[in-house]
């Protein structure tokens, strides 16, 4: 027997939501958990009655957290309380989605025996609002600048999980519409993604839609690129300050006995040890934030040294076709991407 579980994250539904509740429990093996995300009192009457069908349980926040913390609540209960449902499939609560593409999902992920499936919608349809239009076509680009995948539509709240991806969706930051955003990147990665065609559906032009366009795009852009942009300023800052240490140094040895390259190496071995450490606390704390912490100053030390060596290598053969000066830039800027790269990827992923 296949169990399956529909997530519902809601704030102040409309009292169809009852209907559409109603509808969904004609699916067998069906059972729904609702996050009621700190709606007005007024909308206690629908959860209550909600709650009352069997096989529906509604968990309340006391005020509103966001779509991404109604979903990891309502993991947290289906770990708890429903951990045999092999499936998750999380549904908005305007009734945009109809039961026969829940359905159509639900039978697809049990025969393709899919961990992450979308619900992708049409949004070349002449009715769809603007608002979301937009804001879609800005959420697809961006992901594929940052993933090189393009999602025609990174913002549907049709999402299947298999129960075995609850864990790392746990652990995925974010609070409100940015947390699916994050979820489908790092699910994308791992390169479990499938996809299905739903219908296009919105109700009085989704102006009952609590995606804030401006606020929530925002916070996509700086979830998907913040830590780029850290990473870039203290590699800056630490370079300033590798800079301003070797100028300290240099003339600090040079009151010693010293030849001209002793000077210049030990002024620049101890300028770059200082800047390494602190580069290495700064990404580590601001930028990749890693869980467990073992390896990483080891793995850290071992890329900086290879950085070295093909910059030392690399400057060496471009000289002969380019300034010395221009052969260092363009090396060291490939380099810095690759850098960040084997960062994210090797010395700080979890």
């Amino acid at each position: 027997m296949n169990n399956t579980c529909i997530l519902i994250p809601a704030l102040e539904p409309s009292y169809h939501f009852i209907d559409y509740v109603k509808a969904l429990k004609q699916i067998s093996h069906l059972y729904i958990v609702v996050v009621n995300d700190g709606s007005n009192q007024d909308y206690q009457v629908i959860f209550d009655t909600i709650d009352q069908i069997p096989q529906c349980y509604v968990i309340k926040h006391s005020k509103n957290l966001g779509k991404g913390e109604a979903l990891k609540s309502g993991y947290r209960f289906i770990q708890k309380h429903l951990s045999f449902c092999q499936k998750i499939i999380c549904v908005d609560c305007d009734g945009q989605h109809a039961v026969t593409d829940i359905q159509n999902i639900i039978e697809k992920m049990y025969h393709q025996e899919s961990l992450f499936m979308l619900g992708v919608r049409d949004f070349s349809l002449h009715h769809v609002p603007i608002k979301s239009w937009l804001g879609n076509r800005i959420a697809s680009i961006l992901l594929w600048f940052s993933t090189g995948y393009y999602i025609q539509d990174t913002q549907t709240g049709l999402r299947g999980y298999d129960y075995q991806l609850l864990d790392s969706l746990l652990k995925i930051h974010g609070q409100r519409f940015e947390y699916e955003m994050n979820a489908l990147v790092v699910l994308l990665k791992q390169g479990i993604l499938d996809t299905t065609e739903i219908q296009t559906i919105y109700y009085h032009h989704n102006q009952h839609s609590h995606f804030r366009p401006i606020q929530d795009t925002w916070l996509i852009i700086k979830n998907l690129y913040l830590p780029f942009c850290l990473y870039t300023s203290f590699s800056f800052l630490c370079f300033i300050v590798d800079w301003l240490l070797f100028i300290s140094f240099y003339f600090l040895f040079t009151l010693f006995n010293l030849s001209s390259f002793e000077i210049i190496f030990l002024g620049s071995l101890f300028a770059r040890l200082f800047s390494l450490i602190c580069h290495y606390h700064l990404i580590q704390k601001y930028v990749f934030q890693p869980i467990f912490q073992k390896y990483r100053l080891p793995r850290y030390m071992i890329l900086c040294m290879t950085i070295f060596l093909l910059s030392a290598t690399g400057t060496y053969f471009l000289q002969s076709f380019l300034p010395v000066q221009m052969s260092k830039i363009m090396i060291d800027g490939c380099l810095f991407i690759l850098s960040y790269y084997l960062q994210k990827k090797w010395v700080f992923y979890d």
